[in-house]
C-alpha cells in the first residue's frame, strides 16, 4: 500500500512516513529535482523507497528489487505459456499430449532450490 495520494486540489505535503500529498502528474522540474525520501522499503511486488520532487512536490515509489515470490511466479508463467505453445526441441518437432501435460505440471510445481554442502562436510564424508 502506498502512502502517496495524488490530488491537485491541495497543496502539496511530504509527511513522510504517514503520507504524501502530490501533484497528480510530473512536471518538467522533475528530470533533475527528484531526491530519495526515508529508507528502503518492501511490499509484496518488491523493494523500493519514495522519491519526490524538490521543487514541484510530485512523488513516486520507485523499485529498485523485484520481490523473489514475484520473480518465481513470473517463470512459472512463461513456463506454462512455453508449454502449450507446443515448441517441440528435440529431432521431433511435435510432441504428445502427454509430453505437454508433463511440462505443464513441471511448469506449476515450485522450483527446487540446488543446495550444496559446505566444503567442511564434503571432506569429513571423504576421509
Amino acid at each position: 500500500m502506498s502512502i502517496i495520494e495524488f490530488r491537485n486540489d491541495v497543496l502539496p505535503v511530504n509527511d513522510y512516513p504517514r503520507r504524501i500529498v502530490s501533484p497528480t502528474a510530473p512536471s518538467a522540474c522533475c528530470t533533475v529535482g527528484m531526491e530519495r525520501i526515508g529508507d528502503p522499503e518492501t511490499d509484496e511486488t518488491g523493494q523500493f523507497y519514495y522519491k519526490r520532487c524538490s521543487v514541484c512536490g510530485y512523488s513516486v515509489r520507485s523499485f529498485f528489487a523485484p520481490s523473489p515470490t514475484r520473480v518465481i511466479e513470473q517463470v512459472q508463467q512463461i513456463r506454462r505459456k512455453l508449454a502449450m505453445m507446443n515448441l517441440g526441441t528435440g529431432t521431433t518437432k511435435r510432441r504428445t499430449r502427454e509430453e505437454i501435460a508433463e511440462e505443464i505440471a513441471a511448469a506449476e510445481r515450485p522450483p527446487r532450490l540446488a543446495l550444496s554442502r559446505p566444503r567442511s562436510a564434503r571432506k569429513s564424508t571423504a576421509a
